[in-house]
C-alpha cells in the first residue's frame, strides 16, 4: 500500500506547487496565531553567492504538465548560516493535495526553489512537510508511511514535520542482497524498499531544519519518500 501512495507522487517534481498556503483569515495586520512555524538554519556552500534566496514549501502535486503556485516563503538576509522563520497561517490550497484512494493528502519538500531553472538550489535534506485534512488512525495505510519510524501512531489533521532517515551502507547492502536472493514476488516484497524511513516530528519538539545550499545542486540529496 506505501507503494501505491508513493506511486502517486512519481510525477510530482514534473508538477510542484510553491508554498501555496493560501491568504490569512485574520487582518493583514495580524494574521492570526500560525498553525505551525518552521525555523532553522540555511548554509551556503557556494562560491558564487545567489542573488537572492527564500526558503520556501514546495508542494509535491501528482497530476502530469507543470504546475507551479508562488506564494508565501520567507527571504534569508545576512551571512551564512543565516536563520530562518516560516510561519504557516492557512492550509495549503486544494490544488496542493494528492488525492488517494484513502484521502486527500499534502507533500512539500522544505528549500531553496529556482524558478527559472526548475530545480532546488538547496533544501532540507532531513525533513519533509505533510498536511492532512482529516486524521488518521494508528496502523492506517496513511500512518504506517508517513510514522513508520514511530510505529504507524495515529495523526492529528493538520500540518505535520516529517523526519526522513535515509537508508546507511549497511542496510543498503542487506537489502540488495535480499532481493540477489528473493525467487518470487513475495520475496522481493518482503525486502521492503530503498525509501526513506519516514517519522512524524513530536510537536512539543523544538527542532530546527536545516537547508543546505551545495556549491553544485546536483549534489543536493531530496529526501526520498517517492
Amino acid at each position: 500500500m506505501k507503494r501505491m501512495l508513493r506511486s502517486l507522487f512519481v510525477t510530482g517534481l514534473a508538477g510542484l506547487a510553491l508554498a501555496a498556503c493560501g491568504t490569512p483569515q485574520a487582518t493583514p495586520e495580524y494574521p492570526g496565531e500560525p498553525l505551525l512555524t518552521l525555523s532553522g538554519t540555511v548554509t551556503s556552500e557556494r562560491e558564487v553567492p545567489l542573488p537572492s534566496t527564500n526558503v520556501e514549501l514546495v508542494w509535491l502535486v501528482p497530476r502530469p504538465g507543470k504546475n507551479l503556485i508562488v506564494a508565501e516563503s520567507v527571504p534569508v538576509e545576512g551571512q551564512f548560516p543565516s536563520h530562518f522563520k516560516l510561519s504557516l497561517h492557512t492550509p495549503p490550497d486544494e490544488g496542493s493535495l494528492a488525492q488517494t484512494p484513502y484521502g486527500p493528502i499534502g507533500m512539500a519538500y522544505i528549500g531553496v526553489f529556482d524558478e527559472n531553472e526548475e530545480r532546488f538550489v538547496g533544501a532540507a535534506e532531513e525533513y519533509v512537510m505533510a498536511y492532512l485534512p482529516e486524521p488518521v488512525e494508528a496502523g492506517s495505510v496513511f500512518s504506517k508511511w508517513l510514522d513508520e519510524g514511530g510505529g504507524a501512531r495515529a495523526i492529528s489533521a493538520g500540518y505535520h514535520l516529517i523526519h526522513a532517515r535515509a537508508m546507511t551502507e549497511g542496510e543498503y547492502r542487506k537489502y540488495q542482497d535480499c532481493i540477489a536472493h528473493a525467487t518470487t514476488p513475495a520475496e522481493r516484497e518482503a525486502c521492503g524498499d530503498i525509501y526513506d524511513t519516514l517519522t512524524v516530528v513530536d510537536e512539543n519538539l523544538d527542532t530546527s531544519i536545516k537547508v543546505r545550499i551545495p556549491n553544485d545542486p546536483s549534489k543536493l540529496r531530496l529526501p526520498q519518500f517517492t
